[in-house]
């Protein structure tokens, strides 16, 4: 990534990248966490992770749009309770890739074969602060832009400074998220809480690299059964990308089998409209929190009979936490990070009337899930 100088006093911000560029760092996780039950005394939580993230660029796009492949792997892991240690079981290296705009906008977060949508926890934390999120337009010192990322909190960022150190330039980004949490439902338990993230990032001016990153993430929660706070502290330092691990010669096969046919990609589940209900059918154009933007090729109602709109006609479509996600090639449901500009979709519910939203109960992705393509050889 680069910060390409315009005038002396603006700068624009983006990634220029290239296939196989890679970077590592060693990152430091502290958790301090109290939980006050409501009757009864406080308890204390610590846990210290300890690790290395390594990012790489796997795929260029046509479109400007990244492929990173980014692999968590962690060396220490201690939590304790009361100040006793607990038992932790190993954890694996994680492994996930994520897609950007040259801007830095995070549209898929890819775990195994499922989406993931982009957030604030796990993994996804360090991710963030290893990506930086840059504005469309020249900024200058002072300036302030937000990010808003599908399925994440907005974040309020700024340029704070440009300085030089030993004789290179560094950017000093700032990241600020505010998430007001609340839960409950009927009468079982509800809780209300804050969760609150700082975060700043000094980033290479010449060469874009992230020198070094962190972020305080505070949480406080107020619940029926009691209270509860945590504190995380983040931080981020370059370190050499480590060396492939070599993989053990397998012995040659007495007989070569013959090649195993691939099972077909799982189709998408079985449709049936209920008597007031309606399939639209169409092409996302717009990706936002809680709804997205299609444009509406066709529409078919519960008989069966399919109606073609022309000229093809946009439609607001309201999302809310039960509707039913699912894609061509991907077995089960999937999240919202699957949803994307430019992917064919087939959305279910019942029409509201003009000029209302279109409340979405199921949501078909029929643009086939593919899977990324290798790291490049070295």
């Amino acid at each position: 990534m680069l910060l390409n100088a315009a005038p002396a006093h603006a700068v624009k911000l983006e990634y220029k990248l290239k296939l196989g560029d890679a970077r590592a760092w060693k990152f430091s996780w502290q958790e301090t966490g109290t939980v006050t039950p409501a009757s009864g005394g406080p308890k204390e939580s610590a846990l210290q992770i300890d690790g290395t993230i390594v990012q790489r660029v796997v795929s260029l796009e046509k479109d400007g749009t990244i492929w990173l492949q980014i692999d968590g792997s962690f060396d220490r892991v201690r939590m304790t309770i009361d100040g006793k240690a607990v038992p932790n079981p190993e954890r694996p290296s994680e492994s996930s890739f994520v897609r950007i705009t040259k801007y830095g906008q995070v549209l898929v977060v890819r775990i195994g074969n499922r989406n993931a949508p982009p957030g604030f926890t796990g993994l996804e934390m360090l991710r963030s602060l290893a990506l930086a999120q840059f504005p469309d337009r020249e900024v200058k010192v002072g300036d302030e832009w937000e990010v808003a990322t599908p399925g994440a909190p907005k974040v309020s960022a700024k340029l704070v400074s440009i300085n030089t150190v030993a004789d290179r330039q560094q950017a000093n980004l700032s990241f600020r998220t505010e998430v007001n949490l609340r839960g409950g439902r009927g009468e079982g338990p509800k809780f209300t809480g804050k969760l609150v993230i700082d975060a700043n990032q000094i980033v290479e001016v010449a060469s874009g690299v992230t020198v070094t990153a962190n972020a305080v993430a505070q949480t406080d929660i107020d619940a029926t059964e009691g209270k509860q706070t945590m504190r995380v502290v983040l931080t981020l330092t370059p370190t050499p990308v480590p060396p492939p691990t070599p993989r053990a010669k397998a012995a040659p096969p007495a007989k070569a089998a013959p090649p195993a046919k691939s099972p077909p990609p799982p189709a998408l589940p079985p449709l049936k409209l209920k008597a007031d209900e309606v399939k639209l059918s169409g092409v996302i154009t717009r990706v936002d929190e809680s709804e997205l933007t299609v444009r509406v090729e066709s529409f078919t109602t519960a008989s069966g009979r399919k109606t073609v709109v022309s000229p093809p006609r946009t439609k607001t479509i309201a999302l809310d936490d039960k509707v039913e996600i699912n894609q061509l090639g991907v077995r089960g449901p999937v999240t919202r990070g699957a949803l994307m500009e430019g992917v064919r979709v087939s959305v279910i519910g019942k029409e509201p009337g003009a000029g209302k939203p279109f409340p979405a109960t199921r949501l078909d992705i029929e643009t086939p899930f593919s899977p990324l393509p290798p790291a490049p050889k070295k």
